[in-house]
């Protein structure tokens, strides 16, 4: 399935709910995990792809795409967030500890739920898969990278001081599965993708960001996105001050750059209609909890 179809797919999950509608702080929420490696948090790019079974599966297609990993175990997708929730539903929170993954039970469970939307389009060739395939599993695995590994994609100076120097920097998602198209016939599914990790100017700390948040200063705040009429989301937020005032957000500004050395340093900044904030260096974060630090006064934020 090509990224066009896939992409299409998300998209049409996302409106067949609604036209406008926002991750709340249930979308990053729901979902109970019985744990996420803290290794796989952040963000990651699939460079490579191979097959050494007989069958390649179109329902694990959509694993090169899940690229951010958040730490309440939401894995989702930088260029659309539609995994992360659609109208209620959080398909992919993942559990991912010691190499092993549900994250084929998990995909498996988003395309049944898409297959029930009235009126959602989804790949035929999906939908024929789902009852086929059995004996499913997932494992991961994390490695050290250098430059050298990474084929078919070219590099910026800033990946590259990174991979000479980052540890786990590499990560394979290795997946093996039974399909059977008819009574007689057993095909194997051996899919392992290939990832090294991204430094990202914006993407994994938005999805960080998004829910429903109160901060030490009594402010309440909703970080989420929201589609417009062409299906395309957008990062929308607003800060219920501690007198009632409702604030709007204008822009989140999200930077993240190799520090001196080489660690990665994510920085974000809060402008409003009204005034912006001090830009803050993000610090320690769980998946109930961001602490933002500042000259200026620290600001932490915890999940609603």
């Amino acid at each position: 399935m090509k990224r066009k179809s896939f992409l299409r797919i998300l998209f049409c999950l996302a409106l067949a709910f609604a036209m406008v509608f926002s991750l709340s702080a249930a979308a990053f929420a729901d979902g109970d995990t019985e744990g996420i490696d803290p290794q796989l948090i952040g963000e990651w790019y699939c460079y490579d792809h191979t097959d050494d079974g007989n069958y390649t599966s179109e329902v694990f297609y959509g694993v090169s795409y899940l690229n951010i990993v958040l730490p309440n175990g939401v894995f989702t997708d930088s260029d659309t967030f539609a995994f992360a929730s659609a109208g209620g539903y959080d398909q992919l929170t993942v559990s991912a500890v010691d190499g092993k993954t549900d994250l084929g039970e998990r995909l498996i469970a988003y395309y049944r739920a898409f297959s029930e939307i009235e009126e959602a389009e989804i790949d035929e060739d999906i939908l024929d898969e789902l009852d086929k395939l059995s004996n499913i599993e997932v494992t991961y695995e994390l490695s050290d990278l250098s430059p050298e590994d990474i084929t078919g994609t070219k590099l910026i100076d800033s990946e590259i001081a990174a991979l000479e120097s980052w540890e786990n920097d590499g990560l394979q998602i290795h997946v093996t599965a039974d399909y059977k198209p008819d009574p007689l016939t057993t095909k194997k599914v051996d899919s392992t993708w290939h990832f090294y990790r991204r430094i990202s100017d914006y993407c994994f700390l938005e999805a960080l960001l998004c829910g429903e948040w109160s901060d030490q200063n009594g402010n309440d705040w909703t970080i989420g996105y929201e589609n417009d009429a062409d299906g395309y989301a957008n990062l929308c937020y607003t800060m219920v001050s501690s007198d009632g005032t409702e604030l709007k957000g204008d822009y989140l500004s999200c930077l993240s750059e190799l520090g001196e050395d080489n660690e990665l340093v994510s920085t974000v900044r809060f402008d409003f209609e009204s005034f912006e904030s001090p830009r803050y260096l993000l610090g320690e974060f769980t998946a109930d909890s961001i602490e933002l630090l500042s000259d200026d006064g620290d600001l932490i934020l915890t999940r609603s």
